[in-house]
């Protein structure tokens, strides 16, 4: 019958010997229905990003201490040099943007570079070793179009190429938040975590200056040294007088720096 074979088929595509038939079904469901949000929530947040900034501020006001002052879309120009490590920071999916967090979570780290797709990156530029067709392909793309136009924002290049963007992003998040995402621990290091391996890989690779991030999760430690940055009164005050590095690309925000760059990296 038409109905114990689909169920049948939730159970075999969605189900593994744990799990019910109507477990499978449920997975089948929820995972469409995540489907179909996403073709509405994605356009909305590329479109109008304030309401994001909007659903964040209420986060905030309703637990001041375990989200950031920072705004969630802002975007961190960073020395791609400077994100050596990566962070395994255990707390799941969806991202905990803006999120707080203590613990230890900051020393579970890797090195970027180490990973699989980063290390075949770095085979094909220094060895021309065509280790995946696909991949090198894909590499030579990329850096001929950052050595072309310079390493662009995601939302700069909604702006400029639009549905060939959209098209391009694999990853399950609005296009403007398809930046790489970092994490930062206690001392203010950058650590990857999420989305943009290619293009980090690649900017380090060709030696770009900055590229753009957007951070994910702060360490409490490193959020108390934004807090102490903001509170600061006099800015030569702050330098003299106490151990905060007064050049770090998060604390620029609060410093006066303008967040918009007046062209992008290259």
């Amino acid at each position: 019958m038409i109905g114990q074979d689909l169920l049948e088929e939730f159970s075999n595509v969605y189900s593994d010997s744990s799990l019910s038939v109507f477990n499978a079904a449920y997975r089948h469901t929820r995972w469409k229905l995540r489907t179909y949000s996403r073709k509405i929530l994605f356009p909305t947040v590329n479109k109008f990003p304030a309401l994001y900034r909007y659903y964040f501020k209420l986060r905030r006001i309703l637990s001041p201490d375990k989200y950031t002052d920072a705004d969630p879309l802002k975007i961190v120009w960073v020395d791609p040099k400077r994100i050596e490590k990566t962070c395994n920071d255990g707390f799941g999916r969806p991202l905990q943007r803006g999120a707080v967090k203590s613990g230890d979570w900051d020393q579970d780290t890797g090195q970027f570079m180490s990973r699989d797709v980063p290390a075949q990156i770095k085979s094909c530029f220094e060895n021309n070793d065509d280790i995946e067709e696909k991949l090198c392909s894909k590499v030579n793309k990329l850096s001929a179009d950052i050595v072309q136009n310079g390493f662009l924002t995601q939302r700069r290049l909604l702006e400029e190429r639009g549905a060939v963007i959209k098209s391009k992003n694999n990853d399950p998040v609005p296009t403007i938040l398809n930046e790489i995402t970092v994490n930062i621990g206690r001392d203010g290091e950058f650590l990857w975590r999420t989305y943009g391996q290619h293009r980090l890989a690649i900017a380090r690779m060709l030696n770009i200056q900055k590229v753009p991030v957007l951070v994910c999760v702060r360490h409490k430690k490193w959020q108390d040294i934004r807090n102490q940055t903001q509170h600061a009164k006099e800015y030569e005050k702050l330098i003299h007088d106490t151990s905060v590095d007064v050049d770090h690309p998060d604390l620029q925000d609060l410093l006066g720096e303008s967040e918009n760059q007046s062209c992008e990296q290259r």
